[in-house]
C-alpha cells in the first residue's frame, strides 16, 4: 500500500510538473484590433524591416508603400511554442510613435508579436500572401548571397 501512495505522489507531481513546463512554454496573443490597424494605416509614414543574422535591412520611407505593409497584416490571435524570431518589423508614424514586432517566418511560425512598451508581446497578426512572398523573397537573397561578404551575388 506504501509503494502504491509513493506511485501516486510521485506521479501527481511529475504531471503537475509537466503541466506548469508546457504552460511556461506556450505563448498566446490575441489579434490586433481591426480599429488599431485602420489607425495606423491612417497615420504610417514609414516601414523598416530587419533580419537577424543576415546583415540585412530593408526600409519602406513611402508612405504609400508603407500603407501597403500594413494592408498585408490579417488581425490573428497567434499560439506558439519553440519558435524564433527571424527579425523585427517597425512602422513608424507620423506622430513619431514606433510600432515594435517580432517577425517570424519558419517552418509553423509564420506571425508577426506586436510588443507593449515593455517588449512583452501584446498582439498578433499574420502576413497576407502578398506579405508572405515578400518575406520570401527576402529570405532567398539571403539563400544566395555570397557567404564571404553576406551580401547578396551580383550574377
Amino acid at each position: 500500500m506504501r509503494e502504491i501512495l509513493i506511485c501516486t505522489f510521485l506521479f501527481s507531481v511529475f504531471f503537475v510538473k509537466a503541466q506548469v513546463s508546457q504552460s511556461q512554454s506556450l505563448k498566446k496573443v490575441v489579434p490586433i484590433p481591426i480599429d488599431s490597424l485602420d489607425k495606423y494605416f491612417d497615420e504610417i509614414s514609414q516601414v523598416d524591416y530587419i533580419f537577424h543574422g543576415m546583415g540585412m535591412s530593408m526600409a519602406v520611407e513611402n508612405a504609400e508603400e508603407a500603407k501597403a505593409n500594413i494592408a498585408m497584416l490579417i488581425p490573428k490571435s497567434i499560439e506558439w511554442t519553440d519558435c524564433e524570431s527571424i527579425g523585427k518589423m517597425y512602422f513608424l508614424l507620423a506622430d513619431g510613435r514606433l510600432l515594435n514586432t517580432d517577425l517570424y517566418h519558419e517552418g509553423k511560425c509564420k506571425f508577426l508579436i506586436f510588443l507593449n512598451e515593455n517588449n512583452k508581446p501584446a498582439f498578433g497578426a499574420e502576413l497576407n500572401e502578398r506579405g508572405q512572398n515578400l518575406i520570401e523573397q527576402v529570405l532567398s537573397m539571403r539563400k544566395t548571397a555570397n557567404p564571404e561578404t553576406n551580401e547578396p551575388n551580383k550574377n
